[in-house]
């Protein structure tokens, strides 16, 4: 990415949640701490979704918008959301990665637990297999 001679701030602004369950053996991505790994000129920034491991995650997220009280599910964590509550965005400040009149170099890798995903069927019959909707942008100030 080209970035201009008079930027003075760039931030990676991005959107991730994780969806379905129960069609594979670890119940990802809804309800898995899948990581999200974006590099900047070789600084790595990490986005994480530890909620996503917690019996109560969202319970613990009520007074943030979580709409409690729903049947099933919605008290248990989810990757970047929760029933109800608006997907806050994750912003990174890589100002101090990026050199102004150079040219940024990106890269992006999702992770679980390290490595890439690699699903095993759970043959349970439910469900629907794992997917990520993520919307990134680089945002360069002047």
């Amino acid at each position: 990415v080209e970035i201009p001679a008079d930027a003075t701030r760039v931030v990676l602004y991005a959107t991730i949640t994780g969806h379905g369950w129960g069609a594979e053996v670890e119940n990802c991505a809804e309800f898995c701490n899948h990581t999200h790994h974006f590099t900047v000129n070789g600084t790595e920034y990490v986005k994480d979704h530890p909620q996503a491991q917690r019996n109560q995650g969202c319970i613990e997220q009520i007074e943030v918008g979580t709409v409690p009280n729903q049947f099933g599910t919605w008290p248990y964590g989810r990757a970047g959301w929760c029933p109800g509550k608006q997907v806050d965005p994750w912003i990174a400040d890589v100002t101090a990665s990026i050199t102004p009149g150079t040219t940024a170099e990106l890269s992006y890798r999702g992770l679980f637990r390290g490595a890439d995903y690699m699903p095993m069927p759970s043959n349970s019959g439910q469900g629907f297999g794992a997917n990520i909707t993520m919307t990134s942008h680089l945002v360069i100030y002047r």
